[in-house]
């Protein structure tokens, strides 16, 4: 079973490659772009260029398509590795309870879980690349590009410049220099890359929590145990690592604003037997974690825990995406103005992160912040085995 780290390294890369064909997205959109501002009045039509876009979209779509495959078949497999090994590790209390467990692949409950879970996932995948924002922030640009050339007031790079400068405008046309971003039925927008990762963790997250409820009933658990990680929010602190019956779990997980296992919590419950089950970790060990996570430190003059402070880190490193995602577009753009202000920004950030870092005693996470396409140095995802 991967690990928790091994798993989030594995949604960086696996959002990496969709951040490829995001690059190539914002390459086509720049270039068509540039492409419109060498034109004259005479030789523009504006038809010819919306068919050409809507070609380009048909491209990345296709691209979308063909990763969302990739990504579903790795993610299928993990789901059976994962499945498995905490199959095997519940052997022991199965027996404590007299019962027999039987052989992974013959439990019929469980491997109908998995492939319910299997379907929802691909549901998921399938959807997010059909509700990707693709065309309006295109159209949007491509209309301003015709209409600056068939008036001809003005500078066309100054004007194209503002458009994706200008904060009246909306998120989903302003950051269209960004790429591809979900949208959801309720009109709020993420990055693609960001969603894939998230769709990733929830769904392997998911599948472990079906499979533990499901082994809990059969071999009779009475209680759970809540896991643990390094650093922890403070509305789970104090309940991560201890151990408690079904009852009063029901009660403590109702009470929370945010329950274990959602909005992006990485803790999930395994089921246990209350006084046969030994905790997998000792109260020393908890009050470390605890201490940890609950260290001041000071940013930027802003005194705040060690926890919270990861949290400014993803923050940083997704701003570092955003202005490398920028100057890949302004220099596929040919403007050497917008080039130049998204490359400064870049590093602006990048030195902001190793300082906040350094600030916080937390190791940079340079290969979070990799963009593929991009021209400069960066640190590329390490690559993770998926065998069974």
């Amino acid at each position: 079973m991967l690990s928790d780290s091994l798993l989030t390294e594995y949604s960086y890369i696996v959002s990496a490659r969709y951040e490829a064909i995001n690059t190539h997205y914002i390459k086509l959109m720049a270039k068509q772009i540039k492409e419109i501002g060498k034109l004259s009045p005479s030789n523009l039509f504006r038809l010819q260029q919306m068919a050409k876009m809507q070609q380009n979209i048909a491209e990345i779509n296709t691209l979308l398509s063909q990763e969302t495959g990739r990504t579903l078949s790795e993610l299928y497999q993990i789901y059976d590795i994962s499945g498995m090994s905490l199959y095997k590790d519940t052997y022991n209390l199965y027996t404590a309870r007299g019962k027999k467990q039987i052989p992974f692949a013959q439990n019929m409950t469980i491997q109908r879980r998995l492939k319910s879970m299997k379907q929802l996932t691909a549901n998921t995948f399938l959807n997010m690349s059909n509700t990707t924002a693709l065309y309006e922030p295109y159209k949007h640009l491509v209309d301003t590009a015709i209409d600056a050339v068939v008036s001809g007031v003005g500078s066309y790079d100054e004007l194209i410049r503002g458009q994706l400068t200008d904060s009246s405008l909306s998120p989903l046309v302003r950051n269209a220099d960004e790429g591809l971003r979900i949208t959801y039925a309720s009109g709020y927008t993420r990055r693609l890359d960001s969603a894939v990762r998230m769709n990733v963790l929830d769904g392997v997250r998911e599948v472990n929590n079906g499979i533990r409820e499901q082994v809990g009933k059969e071999f009779g658990a009475d209680g759970v145990e809540v896991t643990v990680h390094a650093l922890c929010a403070a509305d789970h602190i104090d309940i991560q690592g201890k151990q408690f019956s079904n009852e009063e779990f029901e009660m403590v997980n109702s009470n929370l604003r945010r329950r274990i296992s959602t909005c992006n919590c990485k803790h999930s419950t395994f089921p246990i037997i209350l006084g046969i089950s030994q905790p997998a970790y000792t109260n020393e060990e908890l009050d470390k974690y605890k201490a940890n996570s609950e260290q001041k430190v000071t940013i930027d003059g802003r005194e705040m825990s060690k926890y919270e402070a990861t949290q400014v880190q993803r923050n940083v490193e997704t701003e570092i995406r955003k202005a490398k995602d920028k100057a890949i577009f302004a220099e596929n753009l040919g403007d050497a103005e917008l080039t130049k202000q998204a490359r400064a920004k870049v590093r602006t950030l990048r030195r902001h992160y190793t300082d906040i870092s350094t600030q916080a005693g937390l190791t940079p996470k340079m290969d979070r912040t990799y963009v593929p396409g991009y021209n400069g140095k960066q640190v590329k995802p390490k690559s993770i085995k998926i065998s069974i």
